[in-house]
């Protein structure tokens, strides 16, 4: 079973929930902390800006997705892939570089 909150759901679940036509749904694939990384890059190219932010700290997010969500034109999103553990150095030093800092 996956945890991802008070409700926890079965990881099978949560990887169906992916591709649900509600994004609402979708925004809970990422609990899985094991979600293929097919399923995670469909998620990144959602047209729904709540499912990319909600995909954007995912500990599986490959380097390219992270930096395409760092440019996302959802201000939310991008400062969720900011966030993400697994930014690259040199990304960081970017976003710190354009922060001032």
């Amino acid at each position: 079973m996956a945890s991802g909150g008070r409700h926890p759901l079965p990881t099978d679940a949560l990887r169906r929930l992916a591709t649900d036509p509600d994004p609402r749904m979708r925004q809970l694939a990422p609990r899985d902390p094991d979600l293929p990384v097919e399923l995670v890059r469909l998620l990144v190219a959602d047209p729904d800006s709540t499912v990319r932010q909600a995909v954007a700290t995912h500990p599986r997010l490959p380097v390219r997705e992270l930096t395409q969500l760092l440019a996302d034109p959802s201000e939310w999103v991008a400062t969720a892939a900011a966030g993400n553990l697994n930014l690259p150095p040199e990304h960081l030093q970017q976003l710190l570089t354009l922060a001032g800092l």
